[in-house]
């Protein structure tokens, strides 16, 4: 069982396959459909694939470009069977929210870390300044 995200590049791999010829197909409506088959190197591809979605090349793999929840299903490589599924864009977004929200976290903690540093070297300086400046009045009254 295999799963991709949603509008990437998903790569099926055939398994330990050492033939010369290998067909990828898919189960649709109860029927396998052939994809494409690699001969020495050379793909043919045996449907309609106007936008160039499937490739394959080296390893006899099968390249599904633009992944979407229409592709999942049962991918065959000669008789090796791959079930693929969507993993969605919520996931990542899931995962990506908590990023940003971790990120901006730390930038306010490092603002307010700032803030107190400057707050504090200031306040000495001018106390310092302060305390020099009372030295002089009584020295010179």
């Amino acid at each position: 069982k295999r799963s991709c995200r949603e509008k990437n590049i998903c790569v099926l791999e055939c398994g330990d396959e050492t033939a010369d010829s290998v067909t990828w197909s898919r189960d649709v409506d109860g029927k396998r459909e052939k994809i494409l088959t690699v001969y020495r190197n050379t793909v043919t591809k045996h449907i309609a694939d106007p936008h160039g979605r499937y490739s394959s090349g080296e390893h006899l793999i099968l390249s599904i470009f633009g992944f979407s929840h229409s592709d999942s299903g049962r991918y065959h490589c000669n008789e090796n069977t791959v079930e693929l599924s969507v993993k969605g864009t919520q996931d990542t977004t899931t995962a990506d929210e908590c990023l940003r929200a971790a990120a901006v976290a730390g930038v306010c903690m490092l603002g307010f870390a700032s803030v107190l540093v400057i707050n504090r070297y200031f306040s000495k300086s001018k106390g310092s300044s302060d305390k020099t400046k009372q030295e002089q009045d009584s020295a010179e009254g």
